[in-house]
């Protein structure tokens, strides 16, 4: 049958005693938060419980007197649970839990997540124990006031904690090998919806906290400095253990942008277990381009991401899709936004390209790409405001736009042996008068259906190439960017203009000014030329009818192709951009 516990009966002293280990625990916390709220400290209640803590049969209540004394800053209780640890050659896990809730010596959980501390008593170092046991020792306001006091011993305290693993002696659990114990900066804070971020900049490497891990909760602040312990190797990228040095102010928007330099991302692209990105389309959620050469759209995480805001990705779920965030207030410089737009353009084998003149339904977009004296025409299906896209290099001349001269096979010339065929006879020697069909030497070869090439040098220009060994790649064109082409619709791939079928005029029906007339014939002379005895003014006294210059039919310029006659969309061409 369980037992019922008395508030009143635990509010006494004498519960203390009690023979049910719950009513002592319960009894202990009471009493415990009347040692961290009074102003003056009851001596004797501190004594009763030491001699719990030392002298109780049952471990539990033990170990919870001396969570109880630590938590007002007992360095004793601190002291018995690091000797019960070393007793137990860091065996019992419960140990270190309890170390963990002792808030008030915040390095003594950052070291035990680093080191195994049943390794102190084989220190071959005196100085080394020394320094060991004083660090776990130290409390928040105790280090505060001495790198007040000494910045110098402050920032050796912490390079040195960063260090702890290499002490002589000092044993480090398999779990632990691959965890760093480092200083850090809060990027962001956690929220309902994702993680909070830290960076180590040092090192180039992004992680991820959540607010379980965090010692001083109360302290947490965008921009402060942090000791963290971690493994930068795991792909959850999460903190085990973290500690916000209090003493350090916190870094403005600024300050934080000062540490995102190209240096530190270039170390991320290889270190770094977040992969970092970079918005650069917000059209329908946000498009992020990542440092590994990888392109993700994120909807609906997306509602508050900004253009340039860096982003933050994790390994792949188990759906598959890599989970996204996005650091809130860090929006990347222009030359970090660069630096990864070029990492991924590489990765791509892509092209950057500028849009110098926006199109529409009917018109492609134009665009120069980068390091090309060339302008190319796409459809562009992006955001109206696009300044620049990433277009394809073309398979056929890498991006070059010309390839190896198929005449000459790149070399800018052919073999010859002094002379050529005569490129006017073609090599007949005659030439044919289209008119009357009657022949006669060719006036250029004189008949010898050749001519002086390469006045005995053996090579000539190539007459494909002129010389330079190039000509413009077929597949694009000389662009250097792939597009297919395809027969245009609006002429049906004829060229001329669908409206007025290249005649650059569009019939509007037949004349009204000579269809009571003789068609085609001028209305005031009825085609004499004379009117009266005069010539006729209306048509200068030729008799065709200047409305409709005799054709019958009222004609006006084709306003689809501008009287051109050829087809707009594609300009004659008959081929499109797809």
């Amino acid at each position: 049958m369980p037992a019922i516990l008395n508030l009143a009966a635990i509010h006494r002293l004498e519960a203390l005693d009690d023979a049910d280990s719950l009513v002592r625990i319960s009894a202990i916390h009471h009493f415990g938060q009347r040692l961290r709220q009074t102003d003056r400290d009851d001596a004797s209640l501190r004594e009763r419980l030491l001699q719990i803590m030392l002298c109780d049969q049952d471990p539990l209540v033990s170990r919870y007197a001396a969570i109880t004394l630590a938590e007002t800053g007992d360095r004793s209780a601190l002291d018995w649970l690091v000797t019960q640890i070393v007793n137990t050659q860091g065996r019992d896990e419960e140990l270190k839990a309890c170390l963990r809730s002792c808030s008030q010596f915040p390095f003594s959980s950052l070291i035990s997540e680093r080191i195994a501390l049943w390794s102190l008593h084989q220190l071959p170092r005196p100085e080394d124990l020394r320094w060991l046991q004083a660090t776990l020792q130290l409390t928040p306001g105790d280090f505060r006031d001495a790198g007040r006091q000494n910045p110098s011993w402050r920032k050796a305290t912490l390079e040195a904690l960063s260090t702890v693993h290499a002490i002589p002696g000092i044993q480090i659990p398999e779990e632990y090998r691959s965890r760093v114990l480092q200083r850090g900066r809060l990027l962001s804070l956690s929220n309902d919806n994702q993680p909070g971020f830290l960076c180590w900049p040092e090192a180039g490497v992004l992680l991820q906290y959540f607010p379980e891990a965090v010692l001083n909760r109360s302290a947490l602040l965008r921009g402060r400095e942090v000791m963290f312990v971690a493994n930068p190797r795991s792909s959850a990228a999460e903190v085990a253990c973290l500690y916000v040095l209090e003493d350090s102010p916190a870094w403005n928007d600024d300050e934080l942008l000062e540490i995102l330099t190209p240096e530190f991302f270039n170390r991320s692209a290889i270190d770094s277990p977040l992969i970092p990105g970079v918005v650069v389309v917000h059209h329908d959620g946000a498009t992020v381009l990542c440092l590994n050469g990888t392109q993700h759209h994120e909807k609906f995480l997306a509602s508050r991401a900004r253009l340039g805001q860096l982003a933050l990705f994790q390994a792949e779920d188990e759906q598959g899709r890599p989970r996204a965030f996005f650091v809130p207030g860090i929006v990347t410089p222009t030359a970090i936004s660069r630096l990864i737009l070029n990492l991924y353009v590489k990765e791509n084998h892509l092209a950057l390209a500028r849009v110098t003149r926006k199109g529409d339904k009917i018109q492609p977009s134009e665009v120069r790409v980068e390091g090309v004296n060339r302008t190319i025409q796409l459809r562009l299906v992006a955001p109206h405001r696009t300044k620049s896209v990433a277009v394809k290099k073309c398979v056929g001349c890498g991006g070059e736009g010309c390839v190896n001269c198929s005449e000459c096979a790149g070399k800018g010339n052919v073999t010859c042996d002094g002379v050529q065929s005569c490129s006017l006879c073609r090599g007949s020697g005659k030439i044919a008068d289209r008119r009357t069909q009657e022949t006669y030497d060719c006036y250029y070869c004189l008949g010898t259906k050749q001519v002086q090439g390469c006045g005995g040098r053996k090579q000539i220009a190539c007459a494909t190439c002129k010389g330079s060994g190039q000509q413009d790649c077929s597949a694009c064109r000389g662009s250097g960017n792939f597009k297919p082409v395809m027969d245009c619709s609006q002429c049906s791939a004829s060229g001329s203009c669908g409206r007025c079928n290249g005649s650059g005029q569009f019939e509007l029906g037949d004349c009204r000014s000579c269809q009571n007339n003789v068609p085609g014939k001028c209305w005031r002379c009825g085609g004499s030329g004379r009117y009266y005895s005069e010539t006729c003014r209306q048509c200068a006294g030729d008799g065709v009818c200047r409305n409709c210059q005799g054709t019958k039919k009222y004609r006006v310029p084709c306003d689809a192709c501008a009287a051109s006659g050829k087809c707009r969309r594609c300009k004659g061409t008959r081929k499109l951009n797809a």
